[in-house]
C-alpha cells in the first residue's frame, strides 16, 4: 500500500473536491480518500499494484486539475520527501 498526499490547484469550491474525491474514489486500487480543503492537499491510500501513481495523476490532470507537487510515502508514514512535478 503506498499513500501519496497530492497538492492540487483549482480545488477551491465543495464541488471541486466532491469531482476529485469521486473520480478518486472510483479508480481500481484506491482504497482511501482523504481531502483537508484547508491544507489543499488530498490523501490517496491505494495499491500500487493496481493503481500506480501516473494512472493518479493522468486522471486529475483529465479532469482539469494541476497537481503542484506531490510527496509519496511507502507505508502509513506521511513523512516522506517532496517530489516536483512538472507539466
Amino acid at each position: 500500500m503506498e499513500k501519496l498526499r497530492l497538492h492540487i490547484n483549482g480545488m477551491v469550491c465543495e464541488n471541486s473536491v466532491k469531482q476529485v474525491s469521486h473520480l478518486l474514489e472510483n479508480m481500481h486500487g484506491v482504497t482511501r480518500v482523504e481531502v483537508d480543503t484547508l491544507a489543499r492537499t488530498t490523501v490517496v491510500e491505494h495499491d500500487e499494484r493496481a493503481c500506480a501513481v501516473g494512472d493518479v495523476l493522468k486522471a486529475i490532470s483529465l479532469a482539469g486539475y494541476q497537481v503542484d507537487r506531490f510527496e509519496l510515502a511507502l507505508s502509513s508514514n506521511m513523512d516522506a520527501e517532496a517530489i516536483p512535478v512538472g507539466y
